[in-house]
This record gives C-alpha cells, structure tokens and sequence, in this order.
C-alpha cells in the first residue's frame, strides 16, 4: 500500500471516551504516496482534566490497488488541565478488509 495511491473513503474513532461518529467521503480523498492531508472530524473527549485514555483508535477505511484495508491508529489521550484532549501515536497497523472472513 505503500508504495500506490489510496483513496481515503471514511474515517471513525469509536472508543468511549474519545468518540466521533464515522464520516464518509463522496468522493473518497485521494493521497499520493508520501503526501499528506488534514481531516476535520468531531470527537466527543468530555473527559476531566488529567484524564488518559489508552488504546483510543482512529480507523480509517481505505482503497488501494482495489483493495479494501483499513488503517489503525492507536492513540494514547491526556485531557489536558484547560480540557483539552491531547494525543499521541502509539501505533499505526494496516489490515485487509475480509481476510477473517468478514467484511
């Protein structure tokens, strides 16, 4: 995937305490390899200050070659003292949509 365009058709985060519904994207964000680009989404964090958040996700669903995967990026959250969520990536893996069998 690396190394071939993807098309960027929705992203989500469904952990409790840091939370967006998933947003879709008609048509689907295209990325060159090594490009970048910035996505605005909605997150709910009405945690208290001092808060961390382990293992908080934000999946992306993605196209690739015509392929279906789906990225994860594992997220580590502070609440910061004024309420803010701060993040850090821990990980970031890739899976293939279907290869358990389901979709």
């Amino acid at each position: 995937m690396g190394k071939h365009p993807i098309q960027v058709s929705a992203v989500r985060m469904p952990h409790g305490q840091f939370k967006s519904v998933e947003r879709r994207f008609e048509p689907p964000i295209g990325l060159a390899p090594g490009s970048r680009t910035e996505i605005d989404i909605l997150v709910k964090c009405d945690e208290p200050p001092g808060l961390v958040t382990e293992n908080a996700f934000v999946i992306f669903s993605v196209k690739s070659s015509g392929e279906g995967w789906r990225i994860f990026v594992r997220l580590r959250v502070v609440v910061s003292a004024e309420g803010k969520p701060e993040t850090a990536t821990e990980l970031i893996t890739t899976q293939k949509v279907g290869f358990s069998g389901a979709d």
